[in-house]
């Protein structure tokens, strides 16, 4: 990911857009984390992911298929994936 992307994508988590917070929460080469010197203005991986959790959990209780996917796409449990599809179906 180029640095310009990465600006924009931690823009748009910052702001609550959980796409961003997945992209941001899924890069290979996350130099803050492997330094161990990530700045205070910066989430680690696994915190991105948890925020995107914590964001989508209630509207996949409610069974809203875009959000079952998004849980799918954090946690990569495919049970999400399968919810996701009948919730779609409905």
């Amino acid at each position: 990911m180029s640095p310009e992307a990465q600006h924009w994508y931690e823009s748009a988590a910052e702001k609550g857009d959980v796409y961003a917070m997945i992209q941001l929460g899924r890069i290979k080469n996350d130099l803050f984390q492997k330094i161990g010197n990530c700045p205070p203005s910066k989430k680690t991986q696994a915190e991105l992911l948890e925020r995107a959790k914590e964001v989508t959990q209630p509207k996949a209780r409610s069974g809203d298929p875009e959000s079952l996917y998004l849980m799918y796409e954090i946690t990569l449990d495919r049970e999400w994936l399968e919810k996701s599809a009948v919730a779609g179906l409905k």
